[in-house]
């Protein structure tokens, strides 16, 4: 049970709260009657959007409610390098910017998706535009709002009191229960009310929460289109950063000051002071668990389809429960029947093979009708036909309880500390070498007493240990306020070069040319000038200004509530940001922070709503079911579509649980495809068939790599059993994705007729791309393309290494080191100037009278 309460919100809070809904409201009202003309003011504003409005816009809608939590929560589980992850972007965002945004805005689309019919023709350019519209509205873009959604519960769960409404017979108005207070103490389950198709009528906090910022978002989206998105988008992001800034400068002088701050951080973690999560007890085990992992993963299938083989295999998995408790593996507890306990310390994992073989749970049943042979035959199938299957199910459970994986001392070090003072062993095969682990000898220790062990054996970083002992990730003190990037080369070897070489020259190109809502921004730029500008200055404020409030409040946090678990029982390292909030902000200042929160998560939904909505009306409605009908009736369905893709995003929200996971899953998915998506602008010879076949091919492959065991039996045949371990590796993952995508689609393109030359004809008087179309130029007698060369590169290669200047320059202001502050800020500033003389040098030959003529 939490140990601490935290300050709630006072009147001036909620006044101030008000006020930022009120103002939202009216902003979207205001803006509403622009959105009635047409589709091209409801979903890109008319075309008429400065670079500022457009750049903060974008922005805006990428610091959503997730950010500050999962970017702060790195601060105390990573450190400042995972933050590579997202700052690797950079690399992309400056090649849309140089290559991409100039295209984007003369191609006068509505959505990015409309461009399949532009570039390409016929059935397969048909297919793809609506496999795209429905994949990113439906599927995709519900998963971004799904877990934003996620982030802004966490952040109410905290900040809010909401209470659980509970609705009860003969009674029109629901009954509130308080946050904290157990619902059937209060409630008598027989008086709740059943709602047909929803079961018992209890509103939890969750879905309370969800209604309400759903409701607000979709509805001002959905009235005023992307006029009302964009002006709100710019309110809510000055008052998000004024929050964040604050907040900031308030931690500082907690923290006594940015160098103090990194100091006591760092003591923090060294003590074993900082828990991210509740510990889990190493002995304790579920009896179902095992059970579970015994009657194999089709156990659910044949509940239903064969019950008696289901019931016979329950059998033989608690009879095999049965023998591991005599066979002194297992303990049953007194109080719960359900909960064993490992029994013995001190084996390594062959002692525990053997134990296994004289139980009869060994690589093959002691008879045929012994009963656990039919867990040896499910097992079996499952793995491949091994006969070890059930050996090496059990032994499994046994290293999660009983073992450290080596990978996390080889990161942060201290494990040969802790061999010396007994509190680790190693173990080793049948060939003498090590083990991919170590074993914990006595899992009986306490935390009290592993801090007893390590101050006898002079042991200063705890950390390390006791979060492992804990199942618990806590960051190493060096990476606290480290900017380098996360490969250690000396110690990670071929993995650490290869994630080193993907991470700086491969990842970042499937980003480069823009899609989604930043190519909408694109499309409602005045001109190719404000499109560009815009992007720099979305780059600035999205990777420099943005992220040093949030690192500094999770890095504070560290000493300021090192254990969060005290404020709640379920809380994590993602909570740290909100609970700093409100234990430090003063009154009124904890209500804008709350607003900033809301406008953050707000901007990002009013966002994904109107785009999401786009592709519905734009490349399904009106391109395939209706396309006779008038603007009136595509802006009513427009309407429509956005507020059923709030309710499609606010369920997925409120059955989901983790927020970053899918950050990681998204970036992997559609890694082979990239090259292919850069290309189709500048190469004719690109064709529908080659963006299909590229998108098959990167999903089949990711598909095969992380849900099946596919390449790791190809290893095997080909003679590289001993390297399946890179498998694991994701820039191992990414580089087969990219060759074996890039292979296959490569050769589609030269397998398959290139599109028509008509057409080709007409996407290249539109769009005049530079590149690889000289001969669709010669047939259409107007060679002048767009102008693009070393001015570009030049201005690519100046924009990254000023904006990572820039990053660095701020985050040693951040940390005390002013001397690097000034060193890294002077380049930045620099490479700022340089790119301002080299635009004056690119092609603008459009805005000035050429073109004008070309279709629209």
């Amino acid at each position: 049970m939490p140990t601490q309460t935290l300050p709630g919100l006072g009147l001036w809070d909620w006044i101030i709260i008000g006020c930022f809904f009120a103002t939202t409201l009216g902003i979207g009202l205001y803006y509403s009657r622009r959105a009635k003309a047409s589709l091209a003011d409801y979903f890109v504003a008319g075309r008429k959007m400065t670079w500022w409005v457009a750049g903060t816009s974008i922005v805006a809608t990428s610091f959503a409610a997730d950010t500050p939590l999962v970017i702060s929560g790195w601060s105390r589980t990573t450190g400042l390098e995972q933050n590579w992850f997202w700052w690797g972007g950079i690399m992309g965002m400056m090649l849309c910017t140089f290559f991409f945004a100039r295209l984007w805005r003369r191609a006068k689309l509505l959505t990015d998706v409309e461009f399949t019919e532009l570039r390409y023709a016929g059935k397969p350019a048909a297919g793809l535009r609506m496999f795209h519209a429905s994949y990113r509205s439906i599927i995709q873009n519900t998963l971004v709002m799904g877990w934003v959604t996620l982030a802004m519960v966490k952040i109410l769960e905290v900040t809010l009191d909401i209470p659980t409404l509970v609705f009860v017979k003969g009674q029109w108005l629901p009954e509130a229960v308080a946050k904290g207070v157990e619902l059937y103490s209060q409630i008598d389950p027989a008086t709740i009310l059943t709602i047909p198709g929803y079961g018992e009528g209890v509103i939890s906090a969750k879905a309370i929460g969800i209604i309400v910022c759903f409701t607000v978002a979709a509805g001002y989206s959905a009235v005023s289109g992307l006029w009302g998105v964009m002006a709100t988008d710019v309110f809510q992001f000055v008052l998000a950063m004024t929050g964040t800034v604050i907040l900031m400068f308030v931690v500082f002088g907690v923290a006594g000051g940015p160098s103090q701050m990194v100091d006591k951080a760092v003591a923090a973690v060294n003590s074993g002071a900082v828990h991210n999560s509740v510990p889990e007890y190493r002995e304790h085990v579920e009896k179902q668990a095992i059970v579970d992992v015994l009657m194999g993963p089709d156990a659910d299938y044949l509940k239903d389809v064969d019950t008696v083989t289901y019931v016979d295999r329950e059998a033989a998995a608690n009879q095999a429960v049965s023998r591991m408790v005599e066979a002194g593996l297992l303990r049953r507890t007194e109080d719960n029947p359900g909960l064993l306990m490992w029994a013995v310390s001190g084996l390594d994992r062959w002692a525990v093979v053997l134990r296994l073989e004289q139980a009869g749970l060994g690589s093959k049943p002691i008879s045929d009708d012994d009963p656990i042979a039919l867990l040896h035959e499910s097992l079996a199938v499952e793995n491949g036909g091994d006969p070890n299957s059930l050996t090496e199910s059990l032994t499994t459970l046994w290293q999660s309880a009983y073992t450290i994986s080596r990978g996390h001392f080889k990161e942060k070090g201290g494990a040969e500390e802790l061999i010396d003072s007994g509190l680790l062993a190693e173990d080793f095969g049948g060939d003498g070498g090590k083990l991919g682990y170590y074993r914990i000898p006595d899992l009986s220790l306490t935390e009290e007493q592993l801090h007893t062990r390590m101050d006898d054996a002079g042991i200063e970083r705890k950390s390390e240990m006791l979060a492992a002992w804990r199942n618990d990730v806590v960051v190493s003190p060096s990476k606290i306020a480290g900017f380098f990037p996360p490969f250690k080369i000396k110690d990670g070897g071929l993995t650490a070069i290869w994630a080193l070489i993907v991470f700086l020259g491969l990842q970042w190109w499937a980003g480069g040319e823009g899609g989604g809502f930043l190519a909408q921004r694109l499309f409602s730029c005045k001109d190719e000038k404000h499109s560009m500008l815009a992007m720099l200055w979305y780059n600035l404020a999205m990777f420099v200004l943005r992220p040093w409030p949030w690192i500094v409040v999770g890095v504070a946090s560290l000493f300021l509530i090192p254990d969060v678990t005290v404020y709640g029982e379920h809380y994590g390292a993602e909570h740290a940001y909100v609970i700093m909030l409100m234990k430090y902000l003063p009154a009124g200042l904890k209500g804008l922070m709350v607003a900033a929160l809301m406008a953050a998560y707000m901007s990002t939904i009013s966002t994904h709503v109107n785009f999401g909505a786009s592709y519905i009306v734009n490349d399904l409605y009106k391109r395939f079911i209706n396309p006779n009908g008038s603007e009136r009736s595509f802006i009513m369905v427009s309407k429509i579509a956005t507020v059923l893709l709030a309710v499609l995003a606010g369920l997925y929200a409120y059955y989901s649980e983790s927020i970053a996971t899918g950050w990681y899953i998204f970036f992997e998915l559609m890694s082979g495809a990239g090259f292919a998506v850069l290309l189709r602008w500048y190469w004719w010879r690109i064709s529908a068939w080659s963006e299909i076949a590229a998108m098959a091919s990167s999903l089949t492959v990711f598909c095969l790599l992380n849900y099946t065991g596919a390449f790791h039996r190809l290893f095997e045949v080909v003679g590289l059993g001993g390297y399946l371990y890179l498998l694991d590796e994701f820039a191992v993952r990414f580089t087969l994705n990219l060759v074996i995508s890039t292979t296959i689609w490569v050769t589609v393109t030269f397998l398959t007729p290139p599109e028509s030359e008509a057409h080709l004809v007409r996407f290249y008087q539109r769009v005049q791309p530079p590149g690889g179309w000289k001969k669709i130029a010669d047939a259409a007698g107007h060679p002048n393309h767009l102008r693009v060369g070393w001015v570009e590169w030049a201005g690519w290669l100046a924009g990254v290494t000023g904006l990572f200047s820039m990053i660095f320059s701020l985050g040693h202001a951040c940390f005390g080191n002013y001397t690097l502050c000034a060193v890294f800020g002077a380049y930045g500033l620099l490479a700022t100037v340089l790119i301002f003389k080299l635009l004056g040098k690119m092609d603008w030959s459009s805005l000035n009278g050429e073109g004008k003529d070309l279709p629209n």
